[in-house]
C-alpha cells in the first residue's frame, strides 16, 4: 500500500468524490491510480480482478460492479455524482457573510502540540496576519483552532501551513483520529530522551567524583566525551519540538514556555561545550539533557491527564455519525450516504444501536430512545409515529423511518455543538487579565534571569555559576500552572453541564450564579408543564356554544400558541369549522378582528373585556382535583363577553422542591405570568412564593428584572419561551428551560435541555464546584511563582529541582482538575443508577 499526500486537486477513480490530503495510490500497468480511502481501493482491486484486468473500463461491465452500483457503494449516475459534489460543497451551507460583505467558509483545524495557553495566542496573532483570514480563535483546553476564510484570496492547507510552520501540527477532524502515529513517534522520543538521559546522569555521578579525587585529563575525556555525544542527541533530537516552537516564538516576537527551556538548556548545553573542551570537571550536560527530558515526560503526563478532561467534550462532538441510510423509491430499505447528503424532508432509517443525524418525525416503526447525550434524561423513552426524534439520540429498541426536519448546523445537536464551541473561546475577566498578564511575564523573567547573571558576576560567583543561576530562573519561572488553572476548569465545568443536558452559552454564569440573590420565575411551562388542555367552555348563551367555538378557531387560526392549537383541535375534534373572521390582528395579550361586521376579541380578561362588559361567573376559576391550575382566554363579540375558555396546566414534579432549595440562600423568589392575577395567586400559593405578578406582557416582565437590578439585586431570570426573551437579556443571568428541538433563546446564558427546573439546582451545585476549583488552581500556580521565583534567584534550587518543580506545578493544576472531573462523574453516575 503506498499512501501519498495531495493539496486535495483530482478525484477518486472508483466513487468520484474529491481526494483528501493524504489519499491512497495503487499502481497499474501503465499509470498510478488515486483513490479517496483504503475502502475505495480495495474495491476497486476486487473489481479489477473480476474483469481479468486492471482496466479502469474493463470492470465496469462485471456483475460485481453491477452489484456495487445497486448497493449503493458507488454512484450510479452521473446526478448521484453531481448531487455528492453539490452537497460536499461548503459554500452553498455554510459561507457567512462579512462586515464588508464577502463571504467567509469557515474551518476548524486540530493543533498538536500546544504546551500552554501561549502557545494558542503565539498561533491566533500569527494566521490573523494571512490575508482573508478572520474571526480567528484558537482554544489551548480543546486543542482547537476556528477561523472564517475567504476562498478567493487563501485556502484551507495555507492556513494550515502557518501553523504548521510555528511546530504545531494542524489537522482537521478526519486527520485528527489518525494522530496514533505522532503520538507513537512522541512516545519513542521520550524513551530515547529518558534512556539517553539516565546514562548521562550516570556517567555524571562519576566525573563528579573528580572533585574528592584526582582523575586525569585522559579520564576525564573518557568519561566527558560519551556524556556530550549522548547529551547533543537529546538535546537536538529530545528537545526538537520545544526548540523549534521556542524559535518561532521569538522570531515572532511572541515567546512563551517554550522560549524559557529553548533559552535555559541551550544555555546549560552550551556552557557544557566549552567546559569540555577544556577538559573542565564543570559539565552541566545532565542538566540540559533532565531538563528536556522532564519536560516532555511532565507534557505527556499533562496530555493523558487533559484527554481524561476533554472526554464529555469528545464524547459529545462526537455524536453525530459520518453516514445515514437515505430512503428513496430506488433503494426503499435504506442506502448509506455521507452524512452531508442528507436533505431536509429526506427519509431515512435507523435502527438499534445507530445514532440520529438529524431532527425529524417518526413516520413508521415503534422503538425506545435514549436522549441523555442530549437532555440528560437517563431513562429511554418511548416513542411512535408522530413523535419528534432529537438529533444525537440513541436508538434502543426498534427500526424507524424518519423524515428530517432539520439537519446539520439547524438541527438540535448542530445548534448545542455551535453554542458549546463559543462557549469555549469565551474567556472571563479575571482569564483576560491573565492572559494579558502571561504576555509579558516571559520577557519579564527573561530581563530578571540576565538580571541575576549580572548580579552574580557583580557579587563575585564564577561565570558558570552566575549562568547556571539565571537558568534555573527562567526555568523554575515557566507560567504553564497559571496558564492552564482556568481554561482546564472551563473544559471541564462545560463539559460536565452537558453530560447532564445543561448547555452552557456563557462560561461566566459559572462565577455570576454564585452571587445571585434574586430569582426571577416564568410560569408557564417553566414552573407548570405548559401542555394545557381546554377543559371545558362557558358561554353566556349555551345554544351559541358552537358558533362561539368556530369564532374563536377563527380568531386564532394562523397562531402557533399552545392554546390556539388546542382551541382549533377541540373545534376540530366536534366538526366546527373555523369562521372567517377579517381584519385580524396579533397583540401582545390576544389577538382582534371583525366577525360578520362586529369587531371580536380573544385573550386575556383586561385585553377582552376591557370595560368589564357582561357578567363572569365565580365558577370558572374552580379546579377539579385532577387539575393544578386553571387558565381562562376570555372572548368578547362587541365589547360583551362572550365566551371563557378554561386550560388545565400541571404544575412540575420538581418544582417544588426547587423553590423551596432556592430559599435556602436567603435568596428573594418572585413568579411572573402572562397569565390573570388569579391564577399566578394560586400557583404562587401552592408553591410558597409570596411574590408574585400576574397579567403580565413581555415587557413588564422586563420591567420586574430591571427594578430588581436598581434596588441593588443580582437577578437571574429563569424562563420559557421567546415571549420571556426582554426579561432573559435584562436579567445579569438568564436561564431557559428547553421546550422543543429549536435552539430560539439566543438571550439564555444557560439552556436546560431536560425543560426540569431541578436543573437549575444541578447547575447551581455545579458551578460551586467548577469555581472552587478555578480558584484552587489559580492559588496554587499563584503560590508556587511568588515562592520559588525568590529561592530561584537566591540559588536554593538547582536547575533539576527548579524544572521539577515547575512541572509538578502543572501537573498539580490538571491533577487537581482530573480529580474534579472523575468525581463529578462519580456523581452523575450514580443520580442515573438512581433514576433521578
Amino acid at each position: 500500500m503506498k499512501t501519498s499526500s495531495s493539496n486535495g486537486s483530482g478525484r477518486c477513480e472508483l466513487c468520484g468524490l474529491d481526494l483528501p490530503r493524504h489519499h491512497h495510490t495503487l499502481s497499474g500497468e501503465q499509470r498510478h491510480h488515486l483513490f479517496c480511502c483504503m475502502g475505495c481501493k480495495m474495491v476497486y482491486s476486487m473489481l479489477s480482478e473480476a474483469a481479468g484486468a486492471p482496466d479502469p473500463a474493463g470492470f465496469r461491465e462485471t456483475q460485481l460492479y453491477r452489484q456495487c452500483k445497486a448497493a449503493g457503494i458507488i454512484p450510479s449516475s452521473a446526478d448521484d455524482l453531481a448531487e455528492i459534489h453539490t452537497s460536499a460543497s461548503p459554500v452553498a451551507d455554510t459561507a457567512t457573510p462579512s462586515p464588508d460583505g464577502q463571504f467567509g467558509l469557515p474551518l476548524v483545524l486540530y493543533i498538536n502540540g500546544m504546551w500552554c495557553p501561549a502557545c494558542a495566542w503565539v498561533i491566533e496573532a500569527t494566521v490573523k496576519k494571512q490575508p482573508g483570514v478572520r474571526n480567528v480563535t484558537c482554544n489551548f483546553a480543546t486543542d482547537q483552532f476556528r477561523c472564517e476564510y475567504d476562498p478567493v484570496r487563501t485556502r484551507p492547507g495555507t492556513i494550515a501551513a502557518a501553523i504548521d510552520n510555528l511546530g504545531y501540527p494542524a489537522v482537521d477532524s478526519a486527520e485528527r483520529s489518525r494522530d496514533a502515529s505522532r503520538q507513537r513517534s512522541d512516545f519513542i522520543r521520550l524513551i530515547l530522551s529518558i534512556f539517553f538521559s539516565a546514562n548521562v546522569m550516570m556517567l555524571s555521578i562519576a566525573l563528579y567524583s573528580g572533585f574528592f579525587t584526582t582523575i586525569e585529563t585522559d579520564g576525564v575525556w573518557k568519561i566527558s566525551v560519551p556524556i556530550g555525544v549522548m547529551a547533543t542527541f537529546v538535546f537536538f533530537y529530545g528537545g526538537w519540538p520545544i526548540h523549534k516552537k521556542g524559535w518561532y516564538g521569538l522570531r515572532a516576537g511572541k515567546p512563551g514556555m517554550e522560549a524559557l527551556i529553548l533559552m535555559g538548556s541551550s544555555a546549560a548545553f552550551l556552557l557544557s561545550v566549552v567546559n569540555l573542551f577544556q577538559a573542565s570537571l564543570h559539565l552541566y550536560f545532565d542538566t540540559a539533557a533532565m531538563l528536556i527530558t522532564l519536560v516532555l515526560l511532565g507534557k505527556l503526563l499533562e496530555n493523558r491527564a487533559k484527554t481524561g478532561i476533554q472526554k464529555d467534550l469528545d464524547t459529545f462532538f462526537t455524536l453525530s455519525p459520518k453516514k445515514v441510510r437515505i430512503c428513496s423509491d430506488a433503494y426503499p430499505g435504506g442506502r448509506y450516504a455521507g452524512i452531508g447528503q442528507l436533505r431536509k424532508s429526506d427519509n431515512f432509517r435507523l435502527v438499534a444501536g445507530e445514532v440520529s443525524p438529524a431532527d425529524g418525525t417518526i413516520l413508521s416503526g415503534n422503538g425506545r430512545v435514549d436522549e441523555s447525550a442530549v437532555t440528560g434524561e437517563a431513562r429511554p423513552i418511548g416513542v411512535k409515529p408522530g413523535s419528534l426524534l432529537k438529533s444525537g439520540t440513541r436508538i434502543v429498541q426498534g427500526d424507524l423511518s424518519v423524515r428530517a426536519d432539520r439537519v446539520g448546523p439547524d438541527s438540535l445537536l448542530g445548534q448545542m455543538i455551535d453554542t458549546m464551541n463559543r462557549a469555549l473561546d469565551q474567556k472571563i475577566r479575571l482569564e483576560g487579565k491573565t492572559d494579558r498578564m502571561l504576555r509579558f511575564f516571559v520577557p519579564a523573567i527573561a530581563a530578571l534571569a540576565a538580571v541575576t547573571v549580572l548580579g552574580c558576576l557583580l557579587s563575585g560567583l564564577p561565570i558558570r555559576d552566575a549562568i547556571i543561576r539565571g537558568v534555573t530562573v527562567l526555568v523554575i519561572s515557566c507560567p504553564c500552572a497559571l496558564g492552564i488553572a482556568i481554561p482546564l476548569a472551563r473544559v471541564a465545568g462545560i463539559g460536565s453541564a452537558a453530560a447532564r443536558g445543561i448547555l452552557i452559552r456563557n462560561f461566566s454564569s459559572f462565577d455570576n450564579i454564585g452571587g445571585v440573590d434574586a430569582f426571577i420565575l416564568d410560569k408557564t411551562g417553566t414552573l407548570t408543564t405548559g401542555n394545557w388542555s381546554m377543559v371545558r367552555m362557558w358561554v353566556p348563551d349555551p345554544n351559541s356554544a358552537d358558533e362561539m367555538l368556530s369564532v374563536a378557531a377563527g380568531l386564532e387560526e394562523n397562531a402557533d400558541h399552545p392554546i390556539a392549537i388546542e382551541i382549533r383541535a377541540a373545534a376540530e375534534k366536534k366538526g366546527i369549522a373555523p369562521a372567517a373572521i377579517t381584519e385580524t390582528e396579533h397583540r401582545e395579550n390576544g389577538v382582534i378582528g371583525r366577525w360578520k361586521g362586529l369587531p371580536v376579541r380573544i385573550g386575556s380578561r383586561r385585553f377582552s373585556v376591557p370595560d368589564k362588559q357582561g357578567v363572569i361567573p365565580g365558577h370558572i376559576n374552580q379546579a377539579s382535583p385532577q387539575e393544578a391550575v386553571l387558565s381562562h382566554i376570555f372572548m368578547s363579540v362587541a365589547d360583551r363577553l362572550a365566551a371563557v375558555f378554561s386550560f388545565g396546566d400541571q404544575i412540575r414534579n420538581t418544582a417544588g422542591a426547587t423553590i423551596d432549595e432556592l430559599k435556602k440562600g436567603a435568596r428573594r423568589i418572585v413568579l411572573v405570568s402572562g397569565d390573570e392575577q388569579t391564577v399566578t395567586r394560586q400557583v404562587a400559593a401552592q408553591l410558597d412564593i409570596d411574590e408574585y405578578h400576574g397579567a403580565m406582557k413581555p415587557g413588564d416582565k422586563a420591567d420586574v428584572v430591571a427594578g430588581l437590578s436598581r434596588s441593588g439585586y443580582v437577578t437571574a431570570m429563569v424562563g420559557d419561551g421567546v415571549n420571556d426573551a426582554p426579561a432573559l437579556a435584562a436579567a445579569d443571568l438568564s436561564v431557559a428551560l428547553y421546550s422543543g428541538y429549536h435552539m430560539g433563546k439566543e438571550a439564555a446564558d444557560i439552556t436546560l435541555m431536560r425543560g426540569e427546573p431541578d436543573q437549575l439546582l444541578d447547575f447551581l451545585h455545579l458551578a460551586r464546584r467548577v469555581t472552587k476549583n478555578i480558584l484552587q488552581n489559580l492559588w496554587a500556580s499563584s503560590i508556587y511563582n511568588i515562592c520559588c521565583i525568590p529561592l530561584a534567584i537566591i540559588g536554593v534550587f538547582s536547575p533539576l529541582v527548579a524544572a521539577t518543580a515547575m512541572l509538578l506545578s502543572s501537573l498539580s493544576v490538571t491533577g487537581n482538575t482530573l480529580l474534579f472531573i472523575r468525581r463529578d462523574r462519580g456523581k452523575s453516575d450514580r443520580t442515573k443508577e438512581t433514576g433521578q
